[in-house]
This record gives C-alpha cells, sequence and structure tokens, in this order.
C-alpha cells in the first residue's frame, strides 16, 4: 500500500481563513504550509496560529501571487474579500 501524502495547505485571507483552517489542526493528512494576508497584523495572528498549533514549516507571504509561486504548497484556502 502506497504512503499517504500529507496535504501541504496555504490560508490566504486571515481574519476569515484561520477559523477554517482551524479544522485541520487534527488533520494528519494536512498540515499549515503558509499563511498569506495583506495586513501585518493578520500576517502575525497567523504566525501566532501556527506557533500554538505545532506548525514549524511554514511560509509567510504578504501577497497571494507569492503564494502561487510557492512550491510548498499543494492547496489554498481562499477566504479573502472580492477586492483580492
Amino acid at each position: 500500500m502506497a504512503e499517504k501524502k500529507v496535504v501541504r495547505v496555504a490560508v490566504v485571507g486571515l481574519s476569515r481563513g484561520l477559523s477554517i483552517a482551524s479544522g485541520l489542526v487534527n488533520n494528519k493528512n494536512a498540515t499549515i504550509s503558509a499563511v498569506c494576508d495583506r495586513l501585518p497584523e493578520r500576517r502575525e495572528a497567523g504566525i501566532n496560529f501556527c506557533k500554538k498549533h505545532g506548525y514549524t514549516d511554514y511560509e509567510v507571504f504578504e501577497d497571494y501571487e507569492q503564494v502561487l509561486a510557492s512550491d510548498k504548497v499543494d492547496a489554498i484556502i481562499l477566504a479573502t474579500d472580492a477586492t483580492i
């Protein structure tokens, strides 16, 4: 049987996104690999979320295009408003 791959998830839009990402905390098949928001205080909240839940290998981005260019992301939680 093939080994299961852990899906590396980026969260874009951290105001709503962290609430959604909390559903991944106990999922052994997924990990948070990046957090992204335009606002510095929300990026800081993303860093705190990752630290609180034991994530250590993640990137922090200001722009979603950086997330799209990352080779450490398999899936994206897109929780932004309409003006991305």
